[in-house]
């Protein structure tokens, strides 16, 4: 199943049930912060797309993969302009039209042993007036927006 992945993807992918176990899991190899069993709080980091992942970018230019009703937490910087307590994080309210629109986009994805994998090596395969069509979304696009992009998509033959 193709879908637009998430943190808690990607914490599947490294044998944890969520976002917020594999953080727990990392609390105790080394890092001495309070994020775990807290509610999120301070400056909200604004969640985007970047080639088929939710993503969320740190002050201190740190990104890391996010998930709804996860906390954000910086592992470049270890969340320091908010004394190492976690973050929420703003998802867009259109977030299932905008997955949806993303994924008719076709890409070419690359070797892996799962989806995860395979997403990070993924590749944008329609290139209009010089700019490739990735799964990529920012805050600043509308819905309308994608869908304007993607009417340069070709139509598969058998498609209507």
């Amino acid at each position: 199943m193709e879908k637009i992945l998430d943190g808690n993807d990607y914490a599947k992918a490294q044998g944890f049930e969520n976002m917020r176990e594999m953080l727990k899991s990392k609390q105790y190899n080394g890092f001495d912060t309070p994020y775990v069993d807290v509610t999120p709080e301070g400056t909200a980091v604004s969640a985007y797309i970047s080639f088929g992942f939710w993503i969320a970018t740190c002050e201190c230019n740190g990104a890391e993969y996010v998930a709804p009703e996860q906390p954000f937490y910086c592992h470049s910087c270890g969340n320091f302009e908010n004394n190492g307590k976690p973050r929420p994080v703003i998802f867009p309210k259109e977030k299932a039209k905008i997955e949806s629109e993303l994924l008719k986009r076709p890409v070419s994805n690359g070797p892996g042993r799962n989806s995860f994998e395979r997403t990070q090596r993924q590749r944008a395969v329609i290139n209009v007036n010089s700019a490739w069509l990735s799964r990529t979304w920012y805050p600043n696009e509308t819905v309308a927006d994608l869908k304007e992009q993607n009417k340069n998509i070709p139509r598969r033959k058998g498609k209507s």
